[in-house]
């Protein structure tokens, strides 16, 4: 879907600490994607932290999606 993005939950979830990624994506169409560092995300959250803290409430609703779906 246009403007999705994804690895939210992976950033928020280990801020500081290497982690494993626990999902993938998968393009049905042709798409562009934009890769942004986790440094490069932080300094944006630095700067808009509004935008900070509504990736921060999707990146937990989807760990708890994620969690659900694999027990």
């Amino acid at each position: 879907m246009e403007g999705s993005y994804f690895g939210d939950s992976d950033i928020f979830s280990a801020e500081g600490i290497k982690s494993v990624r626990d999902s993938t994506a998968i393009s049905v169409f042709e798409s562009q994607l934009l890769v942004i560092t986790k440094k490069e995300l932080l300094e944006i959250f630095h700067r808009f932290k509004e935008i900070r803290e509504e990736m921060k409430k999707v990146g937990e609703e989807r760990k708890k999606h994620h969690s659900k779906s694999i027990q």
